[in-house]
């Protein structure tokens, strides 16, 4: 029963860790800070991959992907007028400044997002401003291209087989690979690729099994609207983003204890 044994000691060893770095405390910041900033992050991906040339198929793909998603969590009322901002962004509607304010937020929620997983490493300092900066735009920039070529590849003709596959297997899948190559190359650590991958395959599944109970439970039990009223979207979309939070981070957690539990093998 050695492995029982070790397997023991490693979760209680990751029950210390989550309590000494305050993952809920750091997830309940990123839910609160998020409140004010994805929606300009999303906003502004959604508008560079709108203005990339010969990827309107995969546009048309991916576009539908996203706001179902956040229809799940926030509420079909919130996520059309999330489409009406794309859309006026697009447009030209929005000023210059707006625009600016947009991009700014964006990187704001990158770069706390970045300071609460160097905080989960133990990493004291995080990059320079000037690299943090450059890598938030690339994140912004190269981000929407990376799906369209992607989303491309998957309706490629060879690949029709994926027909065959269960449902959202090749969301999974891709989300899968967002969040290994989130949780391998952001911290400012070397990180094993073992640990990433096993890492980022609990959290992707993790975030479709919540996102499963979560429509559910919101559905039959929290008539929301009763209480709230035209507010109701808020409190449904701050748990929401909490739990999604919670997950993210719990996955760059999983990944440093795995990794330390190795090297103390």
């Amino acid at each position: 029963m050695v492995w029982l044994k070790d397997t023991t000691g490693f979760i209680r060893n990751l029950i210390r860790f989550l309590r000494d770095s305050e993952l809920q405390l750091l997830a309940s910041s990123m839910a609160f800070i998020s409140i004010l900033s994805l929606v300009p992050l999303l906003t502004v991906s959604l508008y560079v991959f709108q203005q990339l040339g010969g990827f309107e198929e995969s546009m048309s793909q991916l576009r539908p992907l996203i706001f179902s998603y956040f229809a799940e969590g926030i509420g079909d009322e919130a996520v059309t007028k999330l489409e009406q901002l794309v859309d006026r962004l697009r447009g030209g509607s929005i000023s210059f400044w707006g625009s600016i304010a947009l991009f700014v937020a964006s990187l704001k929620l990158l770069n706390d997002m970045e300071k609460a997983v160097q905080k989960i490493w133990g990493n004291a300092k995080l990059r320079p401003l000037w690299q943090r900066a450059i890598y938030y735009t690339l994140i912004i920039t190269l981000g929407p291209i990376s799906a369209a070529v992607l989303l491309g590849l998957l309706s490629w003709k060879k690949l029709m087989f994926t027909q065959f596959l269960p449902d959202k297997t090749l969301v999974m899948a891709l989300a899968w690979l967002v969040l290994f190559l989130i949780i391998r190359y952001l911290p400012k650590c070397r990180v094993e690729n073992k640990s990433a991958l096993i890492a980022s395959a609990f959290t992707a599944l993790a975030l479709f099994v919540m996102q499963f109970f979560y429509l559910k439970i919101t559905k039959s039990l929290f008539m929301y609207d009763k209480i709230y009223g035209s507010l109701a979207t808020l409190p449904v979309f701050f748990i929401w983003i909490n739990i999604n939070w919670t997950l993210f981070l719990f996955g760059h957690a999983l990944c440093s204890s795995l990794q330390q539990h190795w090297a103390d093998d």
